[in-house]
């Protein structure tokens, strides 16, 4: 446990991604330590061509990766949770100095995986404040330390764009750290199949709202 979360602060430095963030900043391209190849693999159920945003979150205080992501169907919008016991950034290239993962393939890695249906309204309302946070993503090259480990990765189609982020322990007042508390809920719903739960999802996309209305009006 000690070691997967060190390697995983080791990993999260070397990213190069934000600490203790209050806004999201694109990925920086770094083949060594790139895992899209890996992410894809492990959570191919998530990321469809039907997928419109999703959230990656891996590090903190707990060895494992996760996705949760929004998918727009025929039938509707779906979101879907997957959720592995390991940190994928430990199977990259860069990472080979810190000593074999287990299991040494990701490729044996087994996630869980759930999926629901949710209302198009809401579907919708989703996928516009992902845009509108992913739309501000900027590098300010300011660099970033901390021991916090956490890593959320944001993804949103944008018409013929794809827009990305990427923050590390983002504050919970900030834009991308409603949108992360969002998907939390996202996750929530999908793993219990309790509606209740949508009823925290709205909440939270409320208070998002708001925030953006109130930033455009300043």
């Amino acid at each position: 446990m000690k070691r997967t979360v060190l390697c995983a602060m080791l990993l999260a430095s070397a990213a190069g991604a934000d600490q203790a963030g209050t806004h999201l900043r694109p990925p920086k391209a770094n083949p060594a330590w790139d895992l899209s190849a890996i992410r894809k693999a492990v959570f191919a159920q998530a990321l469809t061509g039907d997928t419109q945003a999703w959230m990656f979150e891996e590090g903190g205080m707990m060895p494992d990766s996760s996705i949760t992501a929004l998918r727009r169907r025929p039938g509707g919008y779906r979101i879907v949770h997957m959720k592995v016991a390991a940190v994928l950034a430990l199977y990259t290239p860069g990472a080979a100095h810190l000593g074999p993962p287990s299991p040494r393939d990701y490729r044996a890695l087994k996630p869980s995986r759930c999926s629901i249906g949710v209302s198009d309204a809401l579907g919708g309302r989703l996928l516009t404040a992902w845009r509108a946070v992913l739309r501000k993503t900027r590098d300010d090259g300011v660099p970033r330390q901390g021991l916090d480990a956490e890593r959320d990765e944001f993804f949103v189609r944008d018409g013929a764009r794809e827009l990305r982020g990427i923050i590390r322990s983002a504050e919970r007042d900030t834009e991308p750290g409603m949108l992360a508390s969002i998907a939390g809920r996202m996750a929530a719903l999908c793993t219990t199949g309790s509606r209740r739960r949508v009823a925290d999802i709205e909440s939270g996309l409320s208070r998002l709202e708001h925030h953006l209305r109130e930033e455009k009006q300043e």
